[in-house]
């Protein structure tokens, strides 16, 4: 190989390499986003429940019990037969 392939060839490597650290950062970028609008809806969700942070919390603890639909304070009375 002469002297001036081996250059070309580092040049590719290094604008390679400063390709990959912006694609790198890009993808970083992209993560935060998509976890922030995660949070935002997840927010908005709670928001329009009108849940106190307890009543949240209650909501939490029956979904991982199995309990699901059931919102603290608003339960629907029990219809006897």
């Amino acid at each position: 190989m002469t002297t001036t392939k081996i250059e070309k060839l580092e040049s590719e490597l290094e604008r390679a390499r400063h390709r990959r650290s912006d694609l790198t950062q890009r993808i970083k970028d992209l993560e935060d986003k998509i976890l922030e609008c995660r949070h935002q809806e997840i927010i908005g969700l709670v928001e329009s429940a009108s849940l106190t942070p307890q009543q949240l919390a209650e909501v939490i603890e029956n979904a991982k019990a199995g309990k699901l639909g059931v919102i603290p304070g608003k339960e629907s009375k029990d219809v006897e037969d």
